[in-house]
C-alpha cells in the first residue's frame, strides 16, 4: 500500500507562534526539527502499519522545509517552490491512503497561528460554503 502525508507547520504540535514558522525568526530551526519529528512519527506508523511506500510532501510557506537529513530514510520527499499543484503535489490514485499533519485553523477561527492561506485573505468558498487552506 502507498500511503502520501502532507505536512504544514502551523499546527504541529509546540509550534505556539509565527517564530517557529518563518524563516527569518529566531526559533525556526527548532520549527524545522519539530515539524521532521513530526512527520516521522506518522512515517513510522505508516511503514509499521504495512505500507510499502510513503510519500512526503512538504506543503508550509516555501515548501522546504522539512529536515531531507533528518527525514525517515525510506520516505520519498517532495520538497521546493512552486509545486503546480501545491499541498497535494504528487497526489494521484496509486495511493491507497493520505495523511495531513501540521495543518490548522482558518482565518478567524479560535486556533494557534489561524489564517488561509495568505495573510490579506480571510475565507475561501466552495459552492457558497466557508472553507480554509485546501
Amino acid at each position: 500500500m502507498k500511503f502520501y502525508l502532507s505536512v504544514d507547520m502551523e499546527g504541529v504540535t509546540g509550534l505556539v507562534d509565527d517564530t517557529f514558522v518563518d524563516s527569518n525568526k529566531h526559533n525556526y530551526k527548532r520549527g524545522q526539527e519539530m515539524m521532521t519529528q513530526e512527520a516521522n512519527h506518522v512515517i513510522e506508523a505508516a511503514f509499521g502499519s504495512g505500507c510499502s511506500a510513503v510519500t512526503v510532501n512538504d506543503s508550509h510557506s516555501k515548501m522546504n522545509n522539512l529536515l531531507i537529513e533528518k527525514l525517515h530514510p525510506e520516505a520519498r520527499l517532495i520538497s521546493g517552490d512552486v509545486k503546480p499543484f501545491s499541498m497535494v503535489q504528487g497526489l494521484d490514485s496509486t495511493y491507497e491512503g493520505m495523511g495531513m499533519i501540521g495543518y490548522h485553523a482558518r482565518a478567524g477561527m479560535p486556533g494557534v497561528m489561524s489564517h488561509s492561506m495568505f495573510h490579506n485573505v480571510r475565507n475561501f468558498y466552495i459552492n457558497d460554503q466557508v472553507v480554509g487552506e485546501l
